[in-house]
């Protein structure tokens, strides 16, 4: 039976959606299937019309099964075009993929946007130090196993200080002794990874 127009609009927008492409659908042995064809009309694939409460195992098949290894998004998306069909099945695909607990715990985190380098100009001796913390290495006779060091922004001039610890009280003892006593304190410091051993900033 053929609707009219006016009984077809009562219907589901999916519904709407397969009578529009009736012609490339085909009845056998009680399934309905789609037609999917090449451009130049050749069959590519005959793809289940799955019904709305079957959908989730389809997804399940082609994505979490036991020979499917769990594949991205594409190559779920692929999988699932060769043997299924219905409205919005692209969407449904990225939001199983996206939910998939176990494809979430091996997933990276975004990453972090990273800008430009930018040049650290100086114009005068020791108004920018560049500080970091280097180590640990094997502890010496007298228990040092860290290195502080230094570096003049304009000349490179570099100061290097034995430490014992990265605790920030070591820290910054040995920058007023060796550097700010000796030189004077910088207009700007530039500081690397100086932190305590409970991983918090010292300065």
């Amino acid at each position: 039976m053929i609707p009219d127009k006016n009984t077809l609009r009562a219907f589901e927008p999916e519904i709407q959606q397969l009578w529009a492409q009736r012609d490339s659908l085909e009845v056998i042995r009680g399934i309905l299937y789609r037609i999917y064809v090449r451009p130049d009309g050749s069959l590519l694939y005959l793809q289940i019309v799955v019904q709305q409460v079957l959908r989730t195992a389809f997804l399940d098949a082609v994505h979490a099964g036991a020979i499917s290894g769990h594949p991205g998004i594409e190559r779920t998306r692929e999988r699932l075009q060769e043997i299924a069909y219905w409205k919005g099945w692209t969407e449904d695909v990225y939001a199983y993929v996206q939910r998939c607990p176990v494809c979430a715990t091996h997933r990276p985190g975004p990453r972090r946007k990273q800008g430009e380098m930018q040049q650290a100009l100086a114009c005068d001796v020791m108004p920018k130090v560049h500080v970091d913390l280097v180590g640990p290495f094997p502890t010496s006779k007298r228990g040092y196993k860290y290195l502080l060091t230094a570096i003049c922004g304009f000349t490179k001039y570099l100061v290097c200080v034995l430490i014992r610890d990265k605790v920030s009280v070591t820290v910054a003892d040995a920058l007023m002794k060796h550097l700010y006593l000796v030189y004077g304190p910088p207009e700007i410091s530039m500081l690397g990874k100086l932190v305590n051993d409970n991983q918090r900033n010292w300065c």
